[in-house]
């Protein structure tokens, strides 16, 4: 990986440097993403999950959904041509916007405890 240096002549450059870095979101899943969104907004209406609270499951279960199809060969939803990755990241996105809003339904079961734990023993078995 190249290092970027800052020029000390730049100040924008300086403060730069400590934002978010946008630029490691790789272009293609933007890409794809953006199409995901648009096809909700032709179906939902632009930001519909914005205004209204939703509930985590709808989109959890949403994005396994896209993710099994992938998985299990389909790149493309038949019917939009949109990419089931793309779905998948967007349904993510809409719960880190809602959840961020104040707008996500928190339906999830009850907190398993130490779930962290339960992975670990997983992987010695």
């Amino acid at each position: 990986m190249t290092e970027t240096k800052t020029k000390d002549t730049n100040p924008k450059d300086a403060a730069a440097v400590d934002r978010a870095p946008l630029g490691l979101v790789p272009v293609v899943a933007v890409v794809e993403e953006s199409l995901a969104w648009a096809e909700g907004w032709l179906k939902y209406g632009a930001h519909n999950y914005t205004v209204v609270d939703i509930r985590s499951s709808v989109y959890v279960f949403a994005c396994a959904r896209h993710l099994f199809k992938w998985w299990c060969g389909q790149q493309r939803d038949a019917t939009t041509r949109v990419h089931h990755l793309g779905n998948a990241r967007a349904c993510l996105g809409a719960l880190l916007d809602a959840e961020h809003r104040g707008k996500l339904v928190d339906d999830r079961p009850p907190a398993l405890p130490r779930v962290d734990e339960l992975f670990d023993v997983a992987s010695d078995v």
